[in-house]
C-alpha cells in the first residue's frame, strides 16, 4: 500500500522528471531519511504491481518512459 508522502514523492518525480537527492527533500518538505524510505516502500509497491522500477543513478532519481 502506497502512503500519503510515497504519493507525494512519486507525483513530485512525475511533475519534474529527475530530481537528485538534495532536490527531492526540498521539494518535498521532508527529510532526506523520509525520502529514501519512501523511495524504497514506492519501489516495492511499483514491483510488486508489475510497474517499473524508479531508476537511480548517480545520486538522481527518476521514472522510466
Amino acid at each position: 500500500m502506497i502512503d500519503m508522502k510515497s504519493l507525494v514523492i512519486l507525483m513530485t518525480l512525475m511533475k519534474y522528471q529527475q530530481l537528485s537527492l538534495y532536490e527531492l527533500p526540498v521539494k518535498t518538505n521532508f527529510s532526506e531519511k523520509e525520502v529514501l524510505r519512501n523511495l524504497k516502500e514506492l519501489d516495492d509497491s511499483l514491483v510488486s504491481h508489475q510497474f517499473p522500477e524508479i531508476l537511480k543513478g548517480s545520486g538522481y532519481f527518476s521514472l522510466s518512459p
